[in-house]
């Protein structure tokens, strides 16, 4: 009878994706920080948040490195067509203290 108690707590399941290799890999990156260079030769320096079949990508707490200048952008969303490079960085730990 506890099955049928609305207002017993249930523990949250995992979603279930059916990812391909790519997208498996992809997701593995998200919220991970970031460095994406584009064809005008800017540098964004963002948290990955995501992207879509056209290659759009939208980095957040993002700066924007150009010519020496450095700017807060926040959150930023970069055309696909524009799109020159993107690497990613491994985690510190430090930044979660």
């Amino acid at each position: 009878m506890a099955d049928d108690n609305p207002l017993e707590p249930t523990s949250p399941k995992e979603p279930v994706y059916n990812d391909t290799p790519n997208i498996a890999r992809v997701r593995s990156l998200l919220n991970q920080k970031s460095k994406v260079v584009v064809t005008d030769g800017r540098e964004f320096f963002g948290f990955f948040v995501c992207v879509d079949k056209d290659k759009n990508m939208i980095l957040t707490a993002t700066e924007e490195h150009h010519r020496g200048k450095v700017r807060y952008v926040g959150l930023v969303m970069i055309p696909g067509p524009h799109l020159k490079s993107w690497a990613t960085f491994k985690p510190d730990p430090s930044m979660y203290i």
